[in-house]
């Protein structure tokens, strides 16, 4: 755990310095404020509980392979969100990239962004903000 921490006070250091973060998967998952901790059997074994994450995007919940999910497996963590978190769903072979609240989509899939019950898609050239 002390390593995390450490590691995790390493990125945010060379992030504020201008440092390019990126990640993928669990990797994305971590960048947000918060991040999802789901036990064994994934997405099956609800409730999910919400761990702090890095804060590098803080006002964002990435849920990645979010094509692979099905959506009605996703609405209940977004409903149960912390407040004021935008769950961001990530397809495989797709990207988000961008800083300071403007973002772009890139690759084949799409991006779906839920602010509370609402849903926004986005796909490769379309902005999003956070």
């Amino acid at each position: 755990r002390r390593v995390l921490f450490r590691s995790g006070a390493a990125l945010r250091d060379a992030h504020a310095r201008g440092a390019v973060i990126a990640g993928c998967s669990a990797g994305a998952m971590v960048l947000g404020g918060h991040q999802i901790r789901l036990g064994g059997g994934g997405f099956r074994r609800l409730p999910a509980r919400w761990e702090d994450g890095l804060g590098l995007v803080p006002s964002i919940v990435v849920v990645p392979h979010y094509d692979a999910i099905p959506e009605t497996l996703v609405a209940p963590l977004v409903l149960a969100a912390p407040a004021g978190a935008l769950v961001v769903g990530i397809d495989e072979d797709t990207a988000v990239f961008g800083r300071d609240g403007a973002w772009q989509v890139l690759g084949s899939g799409r991006v779906t962004v839920w602010r509370g019950r609402r849903r926004e898609r986005h796909r490769a050239g379309s902005g999003v903000s956070f």
